[in-house]
């Protein structure tokens, strides 16, 4: 009979582990070079990405680390975290990109999904065992402590979101949670920041690009290349300036120059009269989840009769009115549908506005008289 010693079962077990931890590290390698090839372009957006990459590189303290990029809808923040985050998630010993929380955590069980993805993507093998939102809480909780951990947790619109997917626990020194949300505010009220242990949060406001920016970022999305044929240029010039730096409506009107039956006049003609569906879906997002009834008719006067009015002059017509309450406007800035200018200018982007106009015109497409806000002569003399 031959049998095998303590001391021989012990080597072959560390040869079998050595073994096994190259292949992991060979096929992570191969893996991550692949996604590191699926980099997106990235136009515009340097010193965002400089500024994230030093947070993500930081010193850490024993608080958890936040960082919050915000803005108006489709200024590019997903884009900017999924690029940021493909180029750093390997500095982590776990990671996990959690994509359109707003959508996703909708259906039934949308929550429970959402902490399932994450505990799998952190490699926790008791991911699929969870049975109800509270149990996959403590289970992250505990993950998040052991190991350094990078998260990211796109479309935050909630903070309630933010207490079931991370927690209101200590983290492991080094991990870094980067948060995207329409809302500026949204953060300070998530139960892990804690006043007696502040946390260590940094905010950056994503804003638009400028028009060398945008002008490239256009004829990317029209003809695959960022520098424009010079017969075009005027034409994309006029585009750039209607879009203000939005990404997202250069990407959408880039895209439609594409078309055999689009041309650069046709979009120009439409500019300011017809808001392309793919932009005004994206933005109305932002206009369907204010908090009140009230807040959103405050947007929609603002958009179609205040833009560039004073802050004060507009607030005391609105509050007579009965339209504005006194964080009304507070609130349209926090959710980046509305700034405050130099000397206390209220300013919106075009393309708000156009969604603001539309948004009244569709109340009663054909009958101006049943909309709430009359904005053109012809509507008030037929009226």
């Amino acid at each position: 009979m031959v049998t095998k010693t303590e001391g021989g079962e012990e080597a072959n077990g560390r040869r079998e582990t050595i073994l096994i931890e190259g292949i992991v590290k060979e096929i992570s390698s191969r893996l991550d070079l692949q996604q590191r090839n699926e980099i997106p372009k990235l136009i515009g957006m340097k010193s965002s990405v400089r500024i994230i990459t030093s947070f993500l590189k930081a010193g850490t303290g024993q608080s958890p680390e936040f960082l919050t990029i915000w803005g108006m809808a489709g200024i590019g923040k997903t884009f900017l975290a999924n690029y940021v985050f493909k180029l750093h998630y390997r500095d982590f010993e776990r990671s996990c990109f959690l994509e359109d929380i707003e959508r996703r955590c909708t259906p039934p069980n949308g929550l429970l999904d959402l902490q399932k993805q994450l505990l799998k993507d952190i490699r926790v093998r008791s991911w699929m065992d969870i049975k109800d939102v509270d149990a996959g809480t403590l289970k992250i909780e505990k993950s998040l402590f052991r190991k350094r951990t990078l998260v990211v947790l796109d479309g935050i619109n909630k903070f309630e979101q933010l207490d079931v997917l991370i927690g209101t626990k200590v983290f492991h020194p080094g991990s870094k949670i980067i948060i995207t949300s329409k809302n500026g505010s949204l953060t300070e009220k998530c139960r892990l920041f804690d006043p007696q242990v502040p946390p260590n949060h940094t905010k950056h406001l994503l804003d638009g690009l400028n028009d060398k920016d945008s002008l490239q970022l256009l004829s990317w999305h029209a003809f695959g290349h960022s520098e424009p044929n010079e017969g075009d240029k005027e034409l994309l010039i006029k585009v750039v300036k209607y879009c203000h730096g939005h990404p997202l409506a250069l990407k959408v009107l880039g895209g439609s120059l594409r078309s055999e039956d689009a041309t650069c006049e046709d979009i120009l003609e439409s500019l300011g009269k017809d808001i392309n569906p793919d932009i005004i879906k994206v933005l109305k997002i932002s206009f369907d989840t204010l908090p009140s009834e009230k807040d959103k008719e405050l947007f929609k006067y603002i958009a179609c009769l205040f833009v560039g009015e004073d802050r004060k002059f507009t607030e005391d017509i609105l509050k007579a009115c009965g339209i504005c309450r006194s964080s009304g406007i507070k609130t349209l800035v926090n959710r980046c549908l509305l700034t405050v200018g130099w000397p206390d200018k209220l300013m919106m982007h075009q393309l708000l506005q156009d969604m603001g106009r539309e948004i009244v015109h569709l109340e009663s497409p054909k009958e101006p008289r049943k909309r709430s806000i009359l904005l053109y002569d012809e509507e008030c003399l037929d009226v």
